[in-house]
């Protein structure tokens, strides 16, 4: 696997430190940008690249001709005042790879590749760096701007966590940048274009590398490519084979659910970065090797400095449906809903995230998490799936020990395995290991299992148990001066007979709620008002449409509460309680 490593130059640099770098066959790539950054003192940046340009020229004149087999790249600034002075340093030379960051159009390769030309300055290939939504969202126009010198397009994971508001910031270790990858892969697969995967700034832990590598491997196969920091990880990627590795990388990276900020983290990581700095654009964790990074030390003073006069604590309740696996972060409707609040009344919004499968145990989750955090909103999303299992006749399930069991569901005579397992501990529900089966006879099986339960009795026990959990909800938010929404099912529509089944749950739930008080919003509409799908074709998962309308609804609902607690002087429920989180990097 081909890597780029960044590496650390100066005056001091001899020909030995760039023959070690070049033993791993990495691309030695020289930053003009952000790590040599003076972040601390930003006054101090014009004046350090260009003493930077001087080491990179004389390096060029004394010791590169000495190693005419090393390829080497730089990544130039994405400022036109700075960018040319980057290709006035470069003019004449014969560059394996320019880094072009912080790419968004077409038009700035365009731009790039004349300013290149007009200079005199010589590559191989050109490299685009998306590190923004606006770069992924213009990406398959971005590389088919014409030039025959783009083959890859790197990603910068720090930037692109910067430009959507996020602190602390998601690296390689959670869901959420890989949905990132995955979108971004949708896009490059088709035209056979590569990825360079952003660097990964935990640099003890070799483990998690090679099995990222891994990962990459089975997204764009040989010609991945990945930004490496060390010659150690630049060796894994020259060494690396597929073959050798077998942890399954989905366990090794985490969901988080909980993403209110902490402001004692935010002060640690700024004490951190600033105390522990050696006159670098970054800092490394002398604790645990892990670099951090100047982006994050940014968001973290605006946030630490950026406070506002009250603070939200917005609880969502609910199953796949906040955390989807193919909606990217920033496009999830509580992103979009604190978007909006946060800009609309000058707060706080913080979000955070219960999950739950069995109707059985959801109140006893609900109770467990207040025990220790504040919750001044809560939505309950009353979910189709856990509905649904209970209405099957026939079910099937892993079990304990991992091994897939068939079962009768007779609630009647007492038989209920679809609340017997929790999936969320270890994937209970049975998958096939290939492609699930959406054929139309299976699809007939499927709703003639409904209607075989229904018969028996299920659709109206799955009811009442739904109802009683929101009557033990709306007893406990009461009690705890709790705002609660409930946020009805959406229409599935995975075979003929699911739409008919949810419309029925939500209709009786909702006109037993009628008199009593509670906040209803209703989630079952097929598609929006300009006609827009709202569900993807598996008439499962949500798409951005369908999270931008729940978005607005809960907005619509929530706002005069939220007017009230912005107001001066206002406190929300709770708000002196506001936790100090730390996360785990």
């Amino acid at each position: 696997m081909q890597s780029y490593q960044f590496i650390k130059y100066n005056s001091e640099t001899k020909p030995e430190h760039l023959l070690k770098y070049a033993q791993t066959e990495a691309v030695l790539c020289f930053d003009f940008e952000d790590s040599i950054a003076d972040w601390i003192n930003p006054l101090n940046n014009s004046e350090r690249k260009q003493q930077y340009r001087n080491y990179f020229k004389h390096i060029c004149n004394t010791i590169i001709p000495q190693l005419s087999t090393i390829k080497i790249g730089i990544r130039i600034n994405n400022t036109i005042p700075e960018l040319k002075k980057d290709l006035c340093a470069l003019s004449t030379l014969r560059i394996n790879s320019i880094l072009i960051p912080k790419v968004e159009t077409p038009n700035q390769i365009e731009v790039i590749e004349q300013l290149l030309s007009d200079h005199k300055v010589f590559c191989e290939e050109l490299i685009p760096i998306i590190e923004t939504p606006k770069g992924v969202s213009n990406l398959s126009e971005i590389i088919d701007s014409g030039s025959h010198k783009i083959t890859k397009v790197g990603f910068g994971h720090c930037d692109y966590n910067l430009s959507i508001n996020i602190f602390p910031f998601f690296h390689q270790n959670s869901k959420e940048y890989w949905k990132w990858i995955s979108k971004i892969s949708d896009i490059l697969t088709p035209k056979n274009i590569s990825l360079i995967n952003s660097a990964y700034l935990a640099l003890a832990n070799d483990s998690f590398f090679n099995s990222m590598l891994n990962h990459l491997y089975t997204l764009f196969g040989e010609n991945a490519g990945q930004f490496t920091l060390t010659s150690k990880q630049s060796f894994f990627c020259k060494t690396f084979n597929h073959s050798n590795n077998k942890i399954p990388f989905h366990q090794l990276f985490d969901e988080r659910l909980d993403l209110s900020i902490g402001e004692q983290y935010a002060a640690e990581l700024i004490t951190k970065f600033e105390t522990e700095n050696n006159n670098n654009g970054f800092t490394v964790s002398k604790a645990d090797r892990t670099l951090i990074s100047p982006h994050e030390y940014i968001a973290a003073k605006f946030h630490h400095k950026n406070k506002r006069p009250a603070t939200i604590n917005f609880t969502f309740v609910g199953g796949c449906f906040p955390v989807q696996h193919n909606i990217v972060f920033e496009d999830l409707f509580h992103q979009k809903l604190k978007r909006t609040i946060e800009d609309s009344f000058n707060v706080n919004f913080n979000v955070n995230i219960i999950r739950y499968e069995r109707i059985n145990t959801c109140l006893s989750k609900i109770i467990t998490y207040h025990q220790t955090n504040p919750v001044d909103i809560l939505v309950l999303h009353i979910r189709p799936e856990p509905f649904l299992r209970l209405v099957k006749f026939f079910y099937k399930y892993l079990n304990n020990d991992g091994k897939l069991k068939y079962s009768l569901n007779i609630p009647l005579l007492k038989l209920i395995n679809p609340e017997k397992y929790d999936m969320l501990i270890l994937g209970r529900r049975f998958n096939y290991p290939f492609k699930p089966d959406n054929s139309t006879i299976h699809k007939i099986n499927v709703d003639l299992n409904y209607k075989t339960g229904k018969i028996l009795g299920n659709i109206k026990y799955a009811i009442d148990k739904y109802y009683k959990l929101i009557l033990d909800v709306v007893n406990y938010c009461q009690d705890q001066n709790i705002k609660l929404v409930m946020l009805g099912p959406a229409l599935r529509t995975n075979t003929s007979y699911e739409p008919i089944l949810c419309r029925r749950l939500n209709d009786t739930l909702k006109n037993k709620l009628k008199n009593k008080a509670i906040t209803f919003v209703d989630g079952l509409d097929e598609c929006s008002g300009n006609h827009e799908q709202l569900f993807q074709d598996n008439g499962i998962h949500a798409t951005e449409h369908y999270h931008q309308l729940i978005a607005e609804r809960l907005y619509n609902e929530l706002n005069k509460e939220i007017e009230t607690a912005a107001k001066p002087g206002a406190n929300t429920n709770r708000q002196d309680q506001t936790k100090e989180n730390t996360f785990q990097q």
